[in-house]
């Protein structure tokens, strides 16, 4: 007994012969006989609390000494595992947290402040997964927090699907609670509201004798890299039902994770049921019936679970299910996108229990350059696809085979590490196009054949691995027409035809759902690029007959229009381009070209500049196009820069660097490394111009050449001269072969400049 209790006690006592006396109307001779009576019994009763109590302190410090015993070899992620609760802002915060085997994850929510002890009921929640650095942290015993990746996706907002790439926070146990996502929580002494209740699934059945060999772990049998997981209980509860868990973690995907109650009936027959951590509707519960057979085979009967456990779990058919160790079960970590081990899926961690397999999910990064090009460095890795598994045949005019569709019919996704010299191949490509990497993820152009067998043309994005590959639009047409260099934000264009066509843009940090530009008919779109995060708009109003320049701003949305282009001669040829769009100061400079004839050939040219951020500042700086562009030249349009002494001047090459050939399409093979020099890296590269070749003569195509890393990447193509390919005057060819190759260019004497094939 406390000393608090013990105080209660003594008074009580004496309240009890005070009262008496006064009831029996009694002398104060005889109170006072009482008194000391009660006295000595209070004392006799006090000195026995107090040995009780001295008993129950020892009781008390020993449990106290046992369960510190206990918790300090719990591991972090079982100390985490509870329920928490926040104020901030006016909003009450929810978080319940749960541990499989080293791994966390949990459901966040919002909710109304609760009245008395009403557990809160958020109205909007969200799952979450909580990726360590270290995939050994979650499984410490002394320790106290790690560095994590935060990953949230929610059936309510976002189709199930990652808000984003992990957000990276440090997760801290403290004496209330736990510091997460930069709010303290405090821990609240109750069950969660996560999951809900199945035990009306069992009613009406009577408890039988669960199998010894059931209770433990499981893991579907076949499941490749990403199987079902199965936790059952030992103990039971009133009704004869124990606690089920389940658990799948596919790389790149959302994890799913449940929790339910299984029940053995009188005859044998096994039943599980459960809720997820992303659906707290009651009708988001799912039913099985599984049968043990032997000691270690579980199946499911396929006849026997619903539509909901299906699509959960993405399982099909008779499913089979295998006894398992606690250190079989892969830990989830965070991974750079350059980790060779985390994108060949061979990363392990070595643990207490032995080695365990991880599954990456990988960080974004700022470390990007060339983004949008068909070379993409990420870190220490250069990303590209491989087109030497292309079947042969593809058709192109002047041999441009960049823009067939088909080209990812055996193309693989490749990266090459400058530091090894080695290429990997991660996994089979279906895109082409260009590659931007945006917020930890790939996206580009691929192709997707319909249910009724027509075909669109769509942007897909996946994770650096290859895993969580899905369709960023639906539309009948949809391209990347821009990304911010640092891979914050994306612009991608759509077009629906139809009844209901339209045409929009929508702009995003990566997330399914961002900013979308609904484009009228009138309205027509001729360039897009990126300041910093935000959008940069060319935009033709066909009503207004007037060309205007637009800034959106990449998190408000909010649109200022910088200005409107001048009238030119050449309007009548249709809207311009924006060949250029430099940064200098606070002002940004556009380079502005009217195209026009079966030879897309310059008609007009123009420089202008505008205040980054002030509406109505876009003035012209010249109209006047220097000579030796436009029909004086190539037909194309010339590209500006600054010199050191701050004057405006032109070249033809990109001043961001560029890889030519020295006589058009032939010649020898020219780096440009800036406006003002230029490197020899091959004499005689391409011997003959595609344009010269004989009926069915093989020449060699320069498709793409790029400047990535101080070193040059090039697609090349053998193309042979097929003239029933020719469209009017634009000659025809088939492709034989293409391949990509390198040339080591930073720190390498001119001398020793030498091509390598890739892979």
């Amino acid at each position: 007994m406390t000393k608090k209790g013990l105080g209660i006690a003594v008074l009580l006592s004496l309240g009890i012969a005070v009262l008496s006396g006064c009831g029996a109307k009694s002398s104060s001779q005889a109170v006072e006989r009482a008194m000391p009576a009660a006295e000595a019994a209070a004392e006799e009763k006090a000195g026995e609390t107090a040995a009780e109590e001295k008993a129950g302190e020892a009781a008390e410090a020993a449990a106290e000494e046992k369960t510190g015993e206990t918790e300090s070899k719990m591991t972090l992620a079982s100390r985490l595992a509870g329920v928490y609760s926040c104020e901030q802002d006016g909003e009450y915060h929810t978080l319940e947290l749960f541990e499989f085997d080293g791994n966390l994850l949990g459901q966040g929510g919002i909710a109304e402040k609760p009245e008395g002890n009403d557990p809160a009921e958020p109205y909007s929640f969200w799952a979450l997964e909580v990726v360590p650095a270290d995939a050994e942290a979650l499984l410490g015993t002394q320790g106290d927090s790690f560095e994590a990746g935060v990953l949230q996706y929610s059936i309510m907002s976002n189709m199930d699907r990652y808000w984003g790439a992990p957000e990276k926070t440090t997760v801290r146990l403290t004496d209330k609670g736990i510091s997460f996502a930069g709010l303290e929580y405090v821990r609240e002494d109750r069950e969660g509201t996560a999951f809900t209740d199945v035990s009306p699934l069992f009613s009406g059945l009577e408890a039988g004798t669960v199998p010894e060999k059931l209770p433990g772990l499981w893991r579907q049998k076949n499941g490749g890299d990403a199987p079902v997981f199965l936790e059952f209980s030992e103990e039971k509860d009133a009704a004869g039902a124990g606690a089920l868990r389940i658990y799948r973690k596919a790389p790149g995907k959302e994890a799913v994770f449940g929790c339910g109650k299984f029940f053995v009936d009188k005859d044998g027959r096994l039943f599980a049921g459960s809720s997820f951590t992303d659906n707290m509707a009651p009708e988001g519960t799912m039913n099985v019936e599984m049968t043990l057979e032997g000691d270690d085979a579980l199946k499911l009967v396929p006849e026997e679970y619903n539509s909901l456990f299906e699509s959960a779990l993405s399982l099909e058919g008779e499913i089979e299910f295998e006894r398992i160790a606690p250190e079989e079960v892969p830990l989830t970590v965070l991974a750079e996108p350059d980790d060779l081990e985390a994108l060949q899926g061979t990363k392990t961690v070595k643990t207490d229990s032995g080695e365990r397999r991880t599954v990456s999910q990988f960080l974004a990064t700022e470390d990007i350059e060339n983004n949008g090009g068909y070379f993409v460095r990420v870190g220490s890795l250069i990303f590209f696809r491989d087109y030497s598994g292309v079947p042969a045949g593809l058709t192109g005019t002047f041999g441009d085979f960049l823009h067939d569709v088909d080209l990812g019919k055996g193309s693989r996704f490749c990266c090459f590490d400058k530091a090894s010299g080695k290429t990997t191949a991660l996994w089979e490509e279906e895109g082409h196009g260009p590659l931007y990497y945006v917020n930890g993820m790939f996206y580009f152009s691929g192709r997707t054949v319909l249910p009724n067998g027509t075909e669109s043309e769509d942007v897909y994005r996946c994770w650096p691995d290859g895993s969580g590959r899905e369709a960023f639009t639906e539309d009948d047409y949809a391209v990347v027409a821009a990304v911010s260099e640092t891979g914050h934000r994306v612009l991608v264009n759509s077009y629906k035809y139809g009844d209901n066509s339209r045409q929009q843009g929508t702009l995003t940090d990566g997330t399914i759902y961002g900013t979308v530009l609904e484009m009228d008919q009138d309205l027509i779109h001729f360039f897009s690029g990126f300041d910093g995060d935000d959008l940069i708009l060319g935009i033709h109003d066909d009503k207004k007959k007037e060309n205007r320049i637009l800034r959106v701003d990449g998190t408000t949305g909010e649109e200022t229009v910088l200005g409107i282009l001048p009238e030119s001669e050449a309007d009548g040829w249709g809207y311009p381009s924006i060949d250029q769009m430099l940064r200098k100061n606070d002002e940004l400079w556009f380079g502005a070209a009217w195209y026009g004839g079966t030879a897309v050939v310059l008609q007009d040219y123009m420089v202008l500049k505008a205040d980054a951020r002030k509406e109505n500042s876009l003035t012209l700086v010249t109209d006047q196009c220097p000579e030796g562009f436009g029909g004086d030249g190539d037909g194309k349009a010339p590209k500006f820069f600054f010199n050191y002494a701050d004057e405006l001047l032109f070249t033809k090459q990109d001043p961001e660097g560029e890889v030519i050939l020295s006589e058009g399409s032939r010649g020898d093979l020219v780096c440009c490394d800036s406006p003002l020099s230029a490197l020899v890296l091959q004499k005689d590269f391409v011997k003959k111009n595609w344009y010269d070749a004989d009926d069915g003569e093989t020449v060699q195509v320069l498709q793409k050449g790029e400047i990535v890393g101080g070193d040059v990447y090039l697609i090349m193509a053998d193309a042979v001269r097929t003239p029933e390919e020719d469209i009017g005057w634009r000659l025809g060819f088939t492709s034989a072969k293409i391949y990509q190759q390198r040339i080591a260019v930073a720190d390498v004497p001119s001398s020793d400049y030498s091509v390598v094939q890739l892979p």
